[in-house]
């Protein structure tokens, strides 16, 4: 009994430690992100004599002044600004995940619900793609995508990220 009572207080020792490396581990990624949104609220004046100061000032207008001006020019839409960027990317995530999760979910559902040959052939594909690495095959894909008209529709590329 008492050589169990060490292993569960070596467990929770070890337990602790891992907890402060994973938290600095987090800070570590973290942190970065915050001086970048520090940085990005100070005046360009700043920068020069004192480049890890803490600003005396928060400028906001920097992300106004981008916000009103960032632009993308397309060829079918002409330029796409900022408001239209966002939505886009919004759309994009949401639909390609859940696209992403759907298409699993519904052929795992099949094959395991209904016992039928072409569910075992395509039990048979599932493994064999999650055991076979699929490495370069991001050239084909866009060309794949560009000559079925898939490569600027957002349709298209959600379509493309349904797979099991």
């Amino acid at each position: 009994m008492n050589a169990f009572k060490k292993l569960k207080a070596s467990k929770s020792a070890f337990m602790i430690i891992g907890l402060v490396l994973l938290i600095i581990y987090t800070i570590s990624f973290l942190f970065p992100l915050f001086w970048a949104l520090l940085s990005s609220i100070r005046r360009e004046i700043l920068f020069n004599p004192q480049p890890f100061a803490w600003p005396e000032e928060f400028y906001i207008e920097n992300y106004k002044v981008v916000w009103e001006m960032l632009s993308v020019p397309t060829d079918a839409y002409g330029n796409i600004y900022m408001e239209g960027l966002f939505v886009n990317s919004i759309l994009y995530s949401v639909i390609c995940t859940i696209m992403h999760v759907l298409t699993p979910c519904i052929a795992a559902y099949a094959v395991a619900k209904y016992n039928f040959k072409f569910g075992k052939f395509m039990y048979g594909i599932v493994i064999v793609t999650m055991i076979l690495p699929v490495v370069g095959n991001l050239p084909s894909q866009i060309q794949v995508a560009k000559f079925t008209g898939a490569y600027d529709n957002l349709w298209g590329v959600a379509v493309m990220k349904g797979h099991f």
